[in-house]
C-alpha cells in the first residue's frame, strides 16, 4: 500500500510538474507573439512623428527664406516716385559709386520734394564705364545738330531728351535713335521773349503741357506751350538767377537761386514765393547753401540740392580715368538724368556732348 501510494504520489508529482512546465511554456510564448505587433505600432508612430517634425521644419525654413528674399529685394530697390512731402531734414550719410567716376555725398541739410516718374534701380546696379555719345558738337557755331556746353536735361514720357543748350542759347530736343537735335526754342542770344541768354535748365509741366525754362543770364523763368513753340514765351518769374528747376505732383515749382543761396518754392503761375532751403546767407552750416545749382531726388522722394561751392550733396569726381574726351572720361559734367530703364545720361558740358551709360 505504501509503495503504491508512493508511486501514485510520484506520478502525481510528475503530472503536476508536467502541467506546471506546460503552463510555464505557454506563459513564455505569449509575449513573443504580442511583442512584434507592439513594436511595429511603436515604430510606425515614431516614423509618423519624425515625418511630422520634418515637414514642420521644412515649412518654417521655407517661410524664413521667402521672408528674407522679399526683405532683401525691398531693401535693394531704389524707388523714385512722384509724391509731395513737407520740408525735411536729412541726416548725414556718405555713399560712393563707380558710376562714371562719380562721387555722391549727402549731407545734413534742409531739402524738399519734387516729382519725377517712378523709377526702380537696384542699389547694386552698375553702369558701363564707357559712355556712348548720342549727341555731339564741338564746333563753336549755331548748327542745328550740335550742342555747345549743354546743361540741364529732362526726359519726357516718350523718353526723348530736352536739353538746355547753354552756349547756343536755345532748348534742344533729342529723340531716341537720332544723331541730331531739333531746336525747340531760342537760338539767338537776346532779351526778347523769343530769345534766350545762357539757359541752364528746362522741364515739362505735364498738366499744362508747357516748357518751363531757366533763362539764367536774363534773370528770369519763362513758360511756353509745347504745341505752340513758334510763339513768344511768357515771363513767369522775374529777377532771379536760376540754376535748377523741379516740380512736384501738386505743381509747386522749385527753383535754386544761387545768387541768394536758397531754394525757393512758387505756385505754378509764379506767385506765392516761399523759402524751401537755405537762409539767404552764404555758408556751409547744415541749414545754409553756397551757390546751389541742380536739384535731384533720392529713394525717399527728397530733393537733393547740388550745393556747388560747398562741394557736397552731389559732385562729379574725375576719378582714375581723368579729365578728357574719351568714352570713359568727362570734362565739366553739368547734369545727369536716368531714363525709365535705368540708363544714365550726362551733359558733358566742355566736351559739348551728351553721354549715355547703359545699365548692366
Amino acid at each position: 500500500m505504501n509503495s503504491l501510494n508512493e508511486n501514485q504520489y510520484e506520478l502525481s508529482a510528475i503530472d503536476t510538474n508536467g502541467e506546471t512546465s506546460e503552463s510555464d511554456d505557454n506563459s513564455i510564448q505569449s509575449p513573443n507573439l504580442i511583442g512584434p505587433q507592439l513594436g511595429s505600432i511603436v515604430a510606425l508612430k515614431k516614423i509618423r512623428y519624425v515625418l511630422l517634425i520634418s515637414v514642420t521644419l521644412c515649412l518654417i525654413v521655407l517661410a524664413i527664406v521667402i521672408f528674407v528674399t522679399l526683405t532683401h529685394r525691398q531693401e535693394n530697390l531704389v524707388t523714385i516716385m512722384a509724391r509731395t512731402t513737407p520740408i525735411t531734414t536729412m541726416s548725414t550719410t556718405s555713399q560712393t559709386t563707380n558710376t562714371s567716376s562719380m562721387l555722391i555725398t549727402s549731407v545734413s541739410m534742409t531739402v524738399i520734394t519734387a516729382s519725377m516718374p517712378m523709377l526702380n534701380i537696384s542699389v547694386d546696379a552698375q553702369w558701363e564705364q564707357n559712355g556712348i555719345t548720342i549727341i555731339e558738337g564741338r564746333q563753336k557755331d549755331n548748327a542745328t545738330y550740335r550742342v555747345y556746353h549743354p546743361h540741364g536735361l529732362f526726359i519726357d514720357d516718350n523718353q526723348n531728351i530736352l536739353i538746355a543748350d547753354h552756349r547756343n542759347h536755345r532748348i534742344d530736343e533729342w529723340k531716341q535713335g537720332d544723331k541730331e537735335v531739333v531746336v525747340l526754342f531760342g537760338g539767338r542770344k537776346g532779351t526778347k521773349l523769343g530769345q534766350l541768354h545762357h539757359p541752364v535748365d528746362v522741364l515739362i509741366d505735364r498738366a499744362s503741357n508747357t516748357l518751363i525754362i531757366c533763362d539764367q543770364s536774363n534773370r528770369r523763368i519763362l513758360r511756353l506751350f509745347r504745341h505752340n513753340l513758334n510763339k513768344t514765351a511768357e515771363i513767369l518769374i522775374k529777377n532771379i538767377r536760376c540754376a535748377g528747376l523741379a516740380i512736384d505732383h501738386q505743381r509747386y515749382l522749385y527753383i535754386s537761386d544761387n545768387e541768394h543761396h536758397q531754394v525757393k518754392r512758387y505756385d505754378i503761375d509764379g506767385r506765392n514765393q516761399t523759402v524751401a532751403a537755405g537762409t539767404g546767407r552764404q555758408g556751409n552750416a547744415s541749414d545754409e547753401l553756397n551757390r546751389p545749382t541742380y536739384i535731384f531726388m533720392d529713394r525717399q522722394q527728397n530733393v537733393f540740392v547740388s550745393d556747388t561751392d560747398n562741394h557736397r550733396v552731389m559732385q562729379w569726381n574725375k576719378g582714375n580715368n581723368g579729365q578728357g574726351s574719351g568714352s570713359n572720361q568727362l570734362d565739366c559734367p553739368e547734369y545727369l538724368v536716368f531714363d525709365r530703364t535705368g540708363n544714365l545720361y550726362v551733359a558733358d558740358s566742355y566736351n559739348n556732348r551728351i553721354q549715355k551709360y547703359l545699365i548692366k
